[in-house]
């Protein structure tokens, strides 16, 4: 079993990825930490080959070595696998990297937009769950982050909304948990 990351791990990855190293449009650690969770708990496998390219975005990092390389991507695989194990074994132990605000409150807005990017990934095999009473109850506190459709009605008060989002970012570690066991039982019929 592999260990969950540590601060320091994070802390690298993030260094990594706001570094001249990585591309300049590529996801920094809170959206990825969205993907990758996305990935781990979505209805279908997704290879490396396919999300790696979503997170670098149009350009490969330059990384000083295939150590470096691999030490990177490692981390990601170990988010993957972490959150996976945690969805079954220790659903309490499951926390996203969210950024905060100047008064240390969460900031979800890019965790949920790299949780989209990875829905994109599967969106046929997604629907399932986004066409279920149950799974946009499960979703629910995600999807309020992401970019509202043109023709619906975002709620205009910017106070009202933050303090919907601040509310909605505490729901999201039971959201993802959710979603988890929702296709772990989809798979199973």
């Amino acid at each position: 079993m592999q260990a969950q990351l540590s601060d320091d791990e994070i802390e690298a990855l993030d260094a990594f990825l706001m570094s001249d190293a990585a591309p300049e449009d590529c996801m920094l650690i809170s959206d990825l930490d969205g993907f990758l969770t996305a990935v781990a708990i979505g209805p279908e496998e997704v290879q490396p080959a396919e999300w790696l390219p979503v997170v670098w975005g149009e350009e490969d990092p330059d990384f000083e070595d295939p150590a470096q390389a691999e030490a990177m991507i490692g981390l990601m695989h170990r988010r993957i696998a972490t959150v996976r194990r945690q969805i079954v074994e220790d659903p309490d132990d499951y926390a996203p990297w969210f950024w905060a605000d100047d008064d240390d409150n969460p900031v979800a807005v890019a965790w949920a937009e790299g949780f989209l990017a990875a829905v994109d990934l599967r969106a046929s095999a997604w629907q399932p769950l986004l066409e279920s009473e149950e799974g946009l109850q499960l979703v629910g506190p995600i999807a309020i982050f992401w970019p509202a459709e043109e023709d619906s009605a975002p709620i205009d008060d910017e106070a009202e909304l933050a303090t919907l989002q601040l509310q909605m970012a505490e729901l999201i570690p039971d959201a993802v948990v959710g979603i988890g066991k929702f296709w772990m039982a989809a798979k199973l019929h």
